[in-house]
């Protein structure tokens, strides 16, 4: 783990695991390069944390994460499980997840 200060920057590798959290709240200049549907993924997961449609820890439920995960799966992945283990259990719940009303876009 790496705790930033004002100022810092750091640069992380495409395809490196990584997460990101905050204890306190802040700012970050996040960039994306090329950015695909990062904005739209984030517009997305800040909409359900307004709503409170996120557990205590931010995260969605399972078939929320599901159907995100298929939609952005060139932007965003999980740390764990392994990719593969994602693909296939995403694969089987994401179209059960959408057929109960979850969406991968998220009104304003």
């Amino acid at each position: 783990m790496r705790t930033l200060g004002q100022g810092e920057v750091l640069r992380v590798p495409a395809g490196s695991p990584h997460s990101v959290w905050s204890q306190t709240g802040g700012r970050v200049n996040w960039q994306t390069r090329p950015a695909g549907k990062t904005e739209a993924f984030f517009e997305l997961v800040w909409g359900l944390a307004r709503d409170g449609k996120v557990n205590q820890n931010g995260r969605p439920n399972l078939l929320q994460s599901a159907v995100l995960a298929r939609a952005y799966r060139k932007e965003w992945r999980l740390a764990r499980p392994p990719y593969g283990i994602q693909l296939v259990l995403f694969g089987v719940l994401a179209p059960i997840g959408r057929l109960l009303g979850y969406r991968a876009s998220y009104p304003r």
